[in-house]
């Protein structure tokens, strides 16, 4: 399987919220393509949040399922 860098957060607090993301005590990986540099940094640099960079398994190509095409 291939694998795609991510930045991995867990929240210090039950719930926690910074760059319009929430973050609990369970991990959260986000591909460090979804992320702005200022986002990045705001998180990184958020003391109620520990964050680093990991490697993790790239999601599944999502198919199309069979009759599920949009109409024109």
């Amino acid at each position: 399987m291939a694998k795609i860098t991510v930045l991995r957060v867990v929240s210090r607090a039950a719930s926690f919220r910074r760059a319009g993301r929430q973050f609990t005590a369970t991990p959260t990986d986000i591909p460090l393509t979804e992320l702005t540099d200022k986002e990045r940094q705001l998180i990184e640099d958020d003391p109620e949040l520990v964050a680093f960079e990991t490697e993790a398994d790239a999601p599944e190509p999502v198919a199309e399922a069979k009759g599920n095409k949009p109409k024109k």
